[in-house]
């Protein structure tokens, strides 16, 4: 819309905390006098932010930035802002409208209907009235029910967890404000804000979900951990909930696993052939220490529990040490650490250890102690961990830090695994990629060679990924498969830099490398690359 852009206006998303540029990013359509940018990665303007964030983004916007908000600003034909308030218009097509409206003296409504955005119906309805339409999701059922006094906490619970599962969410997030009850879904690992309940919701909401979940109703000040079966839209879900008590009221997350997709064999993981082949090899061993590691909510655990699953059929004795046992695994001797009770980590991983299992899964791994034995425990049986870190290099530098011996690291370390799950460009409505400018690439870190060879696609929105033009996520995976060779490197206390470049020298394919061929290949987009900052 409008001449293009050449500033770049590199700003952080107040919502998501992701780097977007600015300058080519969407309007807003909340207010057309006064429209802020879309995050491209969480689709949240900045409409709601505080005035602190809204002054620094106005203080460093360029020019062109400023002219557009001022000219609808001086708009006086309300046409535009009934149309946008009744979702017929986009701000961004405003804009160009008025631009043009400026070079003819035409009228605002001709110039939007020969453009195609609007038909006549859609200007006689606007000249009539200012309406408001609720937010509805692509099945046409509104997003924020129970606005009605007649709405039961029951109805309102029983749609919030049917609209989660229709919309493929990963967690519901209930957080009270000043004012009323906000709501949050993860969709895709991106949170996705919809229209608040009124804040006298909140206490008939969690006498409801003390129920479902059957919660201690006599303790209410304490966290509180539950879980649930549900059928939701014809399909099995366990769900997890947990409570966090705070000063305005308690925030509650429920966690929803739906039971079809949970456990994956390692092709529906995302693994390549040849990564397949290095981890069953791994997995088949009788000894050794398997790093599963990535950022936070980015399929570790998934794939921890499906490794579990793989390695349970083969008649091995298997223990589980987890924080919360999310999926019973049959045939798995599953541990759920209590500290209040004086369990830790590193205390059931030593009584583990009399149990002489042949694998030990240890899905939570932060400490020097439970490290140490890790590593120990690794030279004589299986041991598979998973812990945040953002590369396959930085795993094995930060057990390093911890204050594992080098030595004991080298004998110990079979595979490292690092991965990262990025969104699918929804395949229903993928546009037909472009190619993008190489000199613009160099600033996001692309070189103009590897620019040439992109091709850059994205998702216009459609009813089957719910308007969000992203479907799903795909795991990009970073192996590091120890050989003799990069365990004599280990033993010489190396740098980070160190690692990478003997896991590149031993042929890794990194993170980077795997995205760009997606975004190639139009599997994801070139904003999952930048959100990452690979």
């Amino acid at each position: 819309m409008g001449p293009m852009a050449t500033e770049i206006y590199t700003v952080r998303c107040w919502n998501c905390l992701n780097d977007f540029e600015a300058v080519e990013a969407v309007w807003c359509s909340c207010d057309p006098k006064h429209p802020t940018k879309l995050c491209p990665f969480c689709l949240s303007c900045f409409c709601p932010a505080d005035d602190g964030y809204k002054e620094a983004f106005w203080n460093g916007a360029p020019a062109s930035l400023k002219d557009e908000v001022s000219m609808l600003e001086r708009s006086v034909d309300r046409l535009g802002d009934i149309l946008i308030r009744n979702e017929k218009l986009k701000t961004p097509q405003l804009l160009d409208a008025l631009q043009e409206q400026e070079k003819s003296g035409g009228l605002l409504g001709e110039i939007l209907i020969d453009k195609g955005w609007v038909t006549q119906a859609d200007i006689d309805a606007a000249l009539h009235h200012q309406g408001y339409q609720p937010l509805v999701d692509t099945q046409g059922i509104e997003v924020a029910p129970g606005t009605a006094s007649t709405t039961t906490a029951s109805e309102i619970l029983e749609h919030l967890l049917g609209l989660a599962a229709r919309k493929g969410a990963s967690d519901i997030h209930l957080e009270p404000v000043e004012t009323e009850l906000t709501i949050k879904l993860r969709i895709d690992g991106l949170f996705y804000r919809i229209k608040p309940l009124k804040r006298s919701a909140l206490v008939p909401m969690l006498s409801r979900i003390v129920e479902l979940f059957n919660l201690d109703s006599d303790h209410p000040e304490i966290a509180q951990r539950g879980r649930a079966q549900l059928d939701l839209d014809g399909n099995d879900y366990d769900l997890l909930v947990q409570t966090l008590p705070t000063r305005i009221g308690t925030s509650v997350t429920i966690k929803l696993v739906d039971r079809r997709f949970f456990l994956k064999n390692f092709t529906a993981l995302g693994l390549s052939p040849p990564d397949q082949m290095y981890l069953v090899r791994s997995l088949d061993a009788s000894s050794g220490l398997i790093m599963l590691t990535s950022p936070p909510y980015n399929g570790s655990m998934t794939t921890s529990y499906s490794l579990m699953d793989q390695v349970a059929k083969s008649e091995r004795r298997v223990v589980s040490i987890e924080r919360s046992i999310q999926w019973d695994v049959p045939y798995v001797n599953q541990i759920e650490v209590n500290r209040d009770k004086g369990v830790d980590f590193a205390s059931a991983l030593r009584s583990v250890a009399a149990y002489k299992p042949d694998v030990v899964f240890l899905l939570e791994l932060n400490d020097r102690v439970t490290a140490n034995l890790a590593c120990q425990l690794a030279t004589n049986l299986l041991v598979i961990s998973t812990f945040p870190a953002f590369g396959a290099a930085e795993s094995i530098f930060r057990f390093l830090e911890l204050g594992v011996p080098a030595s004991l690291l080298s004998r110990s370390l079979a595979l490292v695994m690092n991965q990262r799950l990025v969104r699918r460009i929804c395949p229903q409505c993928r546009d037909d990629g472009v190619q993008p400018d190489p000199a613009k690439m160099g600033h996001y870190g692309i070189a103009e060679d590897e620019a040439r060879k992109l091709r850059v696609y994205t998702g216009k929105g459609c009813s089957e990924c719910n308007l969000l033009g992203y479907k799903r996520r795909r795991g990009l995976f970073e192996l590091i498969v120890i050989d003799d060779a990069f365990r004599e490197r280990l033993t010489g206390q190396p740098t980070l830099a160190d690692i990478e470049s003997a896991a590149q020298n031993a042929g890794m394919e990194t993170l980077r490398e795997r995205c760009l061929k997606d975004v190639s290949s139009g599997v994801t987009s070139l904003d999952e690359f930048l959100r990452w900052r690979m």
